[in-house]
Parts: C-alpha cells; structure tokens; sequence
C-alpha cells in the first residue's frame, strides 16, 4: 500500500511525532539527562545519523535469518523487552491465532525494520528542520536520538504494509511509550484495526495517556493514574496483572529464610553493596540472590559481589520473575515495579533507597503512599524488620487488592483466562462472555469494565 508522503506527514504531524517518542521526547521522564539511554546512544546528531546506516545494514543482513512465514496473523502481540514478553506469553499460550513479533531476542518473529530504515531515507529534510527549530530538552533529545525520529515515517509506512499483508485484526503491545510500540495506535487508525495496550509494570503518573482502541489495566491503581495523566481514548477493562501467579505458586511459608536484593539501572551501585553488607549481618551468604535489571550492564559489579561476599544469583535475563520468587520469601529493592510483583506472590516486599534523588523521584509507582510497602532506608529499622521476619513473615498479598483487580473473585489466580476472553470479545465482539463476567460503568467519560 502506498502512502503519499503529503499524507503521511499530515498524520504524524510534528505534536503527533513527539507523541510517538514520547519517552525520549518527555521531559518528564528525562531519560537523557537521567542516563537511561542506550549505552551506544551519544549526545551528537552526526553520530546519530551515522548509526542510523549502521542499523540499516546490520538488519539488512540479520533479517534473512529471522523472517516470518507468509501466513495469516489475525492477533499480533509485540514483545521488546523480557519485562513485555512476560506480560504476554501466558495469554499467548492460549491462542492458536497469534504470533509474538518484535526484536531477535524477544519476540518469536521480527519485522522487515530494514524496510522501515530505506523507506525512510526521503525524511530526513523534515526530521533535521524539526532539529534546528527545537530547543531545551527536544534539542537534547533529538541530539541523542536523531536516528530514532528519522525511523518514524518508514516504520509507519512498513506497519501498514506488514499488517495489511498478514491479515491482523487486533495489535496487542506491552508498552505505550516507545516509538515501535506507541507508533502501534497511529497505523491501527489508519488501516481500521483495533489496538490494544497491555501493562507490564506499574504506572507513574509520568507516563503519557491512553491512546489505544482498548486498555487492558491491572487495577484501580493504574486507572486512577491515567484519569490524572490526561483524557483516556481507550475502553478499559480491569484484569489484574497479566504476570498474575496461579493460586499454587503463592508463598506459604511462615518466616523468610531466603533473601533478594534487587537493583536497576541508575541505582548506586556502591548502596548496593552496603545493603549486602547490612543482609549479610543478619542472613548466611547462601541465603541471599542478587537480581540485577534485565538490562543491567555493570557487569564488572556483580562478579565482584558474587565473588566477593559468595551469594547467590539470579540472571534476570534468564530467569523470570516467578521463578525467582520460588527462591525467596522476601526481596530489598528501590524504586521498582518487583514490589508488586512480589507481594502479588505473598512475598514480603522492602523499600530500601538505592538511587540518588537527583536521578529518580521518590516513590515514583506510589507503592509507599498507598502503603502496599514501607520504607526501610533506615539501617535500624531494617535490621529489625529482617530480625522479625526470620521468626515470622506475616501475608501481604491482600495488600495489593486495589492494584490487582482479580484478588477476592473468583478469577484469583486466572487472570490469563480473563485476558484471553476478553481478546476474543475485541477480536469478535462476541460479548456473552463480557456480558456475564463485568460491570460496566462510566467513570469521567471512560467507559470501564471491571469483575462483578
């Protein structure tokens, strides 16, 4: 399908652009002056646009390798990261009409990016007009991420075609912040298919609003954020989390014997290592794993931890989250979303501050406020909860009712049938199961389905 270019620069138009990389272009979420880019991402458009012929041809040649089979996909899930294939894969399973596509790690098939790469070569005029005219944050993001703008248009065009090609009737994406995910609503519009967002972490109120055709949220919790974000365009169901563990997985032990010590990207690596220290005090080396973020790179670090002090480990590129928690009875973590992933799975969950404040806001998921956690920063009192909790860890999962809206009914432990069901209905608007299954209500003008 051809798209006049006078056409496809009146879709994504500069507000629509920016919308699309909103968290590159966001200064809310201030990825570059906070570090959260790539570790190829530099702060010099000529770099940015060398790299940009660099990917052209390394997906070129990496593409025969990975290309999908001519056949119908009439429901699409895309998967970028561990994080996103986890929200889907249980739903995925489920289904004999979908495929996961993304990258070559995460998704079981890839796109012809290379494609989007030559198709859009003819943009750059506008790409780098819209460069000179920006200023502030936009300048410095456009000069970390040249190469990422530019794409927009041929993955656009590219989209469209591969969509159109395979049949697809519903897009499902677990990420609504990116471009390869957040592009996803714009060429569903424009080629009258329905899109579908998915959660694979908590909200901040950081986050962009929702754009989709339908919104698949965990809890109130996520929805309440939204509603402050800004106008939600999706209709919205209330599934509880999609990473839900099944009633069996739960942890019933009645003290913590094991210990996690979880840490991402910005946190400082040297609070890392007293907060070992301070573990160590209280639990043997052989009770304590070291989870670092999926894409943490600090390689040097762990080794030296794991050599240094002989503690476990758990390869958060490898392992998943739920098997990890089979592990422990209780993770140390700062600001992250296993908080509630954890207590989902009745694990005793501690705040413990990792990161600098001028790199991350305090609280950012609100997990303290509403208090699902509490804050254990203070070395005194988080040698004596420790203390406590090896005689007796108490049950949390309930906590987490008011962000998992499953806890309490009797899809408990089932939320993947919900999910799937709930696919089917988009897909078909077969509504008997709907009809059944949920209230409907009208909350600010947002049409939401939750569980009766």
């Amino acid at each position: 399908m051809k798209i006049k270019k006078k056409n496809l620069l009146g879709i994504i138009n500069k507000n629509v652009l920016l919308d699309i990389h909103y968290a590159y272009s966001s200064d809310k979420i201030n990825v570059f002056s906070r570090g959260l880019f790539p570790a190829w991402y530099r702060n010099n458009k000529y770099y940015s646009i060398i790299l940009y012929f660099v990917l052209l041809i390394r997906k070129f040649f990496s593409f025969s390798n990975l290309q999908f089979p001519n056949k119908k996909v009439p429901v699409l899930f895309l998967a970028y990261t561990n994080n996103q294939r986890e929200a889907i894969s249980l739903i995925k399973n489920k289904r004999n009409d979908s495929e996961i596509f993304g990258d070559d790690k995460f998704g079981d098939f890839t796109f012809p990016v290379y494609k989007s790469y030559i198709l859009s070569l003819t943009y750059y005029k506008e790409i780098s007009n819209l460069y000179k005219d920006s200023t502030n944050y936009l300048r410095l993001s456009m000069s970390f991420a040249f190469h990422e703008y530019w794409l927009t248009y041929g993955h656009f065009i590219m989209l469209v075609n591969f969509f159109k090609n395979a049949d697809v009737k519903v897009a499902i994406v677990a990420n609504d912040q990116y471009l390869r995910t957040r592009l996803i609503p714009y060429v569903c519009d424009f080629i009258c298919i329905k899109s579908v967002y998915i959660q694979h972490a908590s909200v901040s109120l950081d986050f962009p609003r929702l754009i989709f055709n339908f919104a698949l949220l965990e809890g109130r919790d996520s929805l309440d954020k939204y509603l402050k974000i800004g106008k939600i365009d999706s209709v919205v169901f209330l599934l509880g989390s999609s990473k839900e563990p099944i009633l069996d997985e739960i942890c019933t032990k009645e003290r913590v014997y094991n210990i996690g010590i979880c840490f991402g990207l910005i946190d400082d690596v040297l609070k890392v290592e007293t907060l070992i220290l301070e573990v160590l005090k209280l639990y043997d080396c052989g009770n304590i794993f070291l989870r670092p973020h999926p894409r943490e790179s600090r390689e040097d670090f762990i080794h030296e931890m794991l050599s240094k002090y002989n503690i476990g480990f758990s390869d958060s590129k490898i392992e998943q989250t739920s098997k990890f928690f089979k592990k422990v009875e209780c993770i140390i973590a700062s600001e992250s979303n296993i908080h509630l992933e954890a207590v989902l799975q009745n694990i005793h969950s501690i705040y413990y501050q990792l990161t600098e404040n001028e790199r991350q806001k305090y609280d950012v998921y609100g997990f303290i406020s509403a208090k699902l956690i509490i804050d254990y920063t203070d070395v005194h009192l988080l040698k004596e909860i420790l203390f406590k909790l090896k005689k007796k860890k108490p049950n949390v999962r309930s906590n987490a009712r008011y962000y998992n809206d499953t806890i309490g009914t009797e899809f408990e432990g089932q939320s993947d049938i919900l999910y799937n069901e709930v696919i089917s209905y988009i897909k078909t608007e077969n509504t008997n199961f709907i009809d059944k299954t949920f209230n409907v209500e009208n909350i600010n003008g947002v049409k939401v389905y939750s569980l009766r």
